[in-house]
């Protein structure tokens, strides 16, 4: 019983945490500059991963988004190989787990 219990709190857990990637992901707010206070530019600057935004004190929004990854702020086009090479790393210890995992089930069934 107690281990449905954890396998269900599990499932949960999950679920939440793709909703949250899901969330994290289409949102615009992932880099803010408020320049509200200054009097001369009263705008608020924000940038996601799909485009860069300006928001006017009069409550005018103007979006540009980005079409290429040469189009990107700064260090994106460099960081996107090495996290390429991140995932291809972990893609590989997942299936050692798995193989690993595999293997001590087969031994507990008594199979090998």
């Amino acid at each position: 019983m107690a281990v449905t219990a954890c396998q269900g709190l599990g499932f949960v857990v999950s679920l939440t945490g793709i909703a949250g990637i899901i969330a994290a992901t289409c949102m615009d707010q992932w880099s803010t500059q408020d320049l509200y206070n200054n009097p001369v530019t009263a705008v608020f600057n924000y940038q996601g991963l799909w485009r860069s935004c300006v928001r006017e004190s009069s409550g005018f929004t103007e979006c540009r988004g980005y079409f290429t990854l040469l189009g990107l702020p700064g260090r994106m086009p460099k960081i996107s190989p090495r996290l390429a090479w991140v995932h291809a790393e972990l893609e590989t210890m997942k299936e050692r787990i798995s193989q690993g995992l595999t293997l001590c089930h087969m031994e507990h069934l008594g199979n090998i």
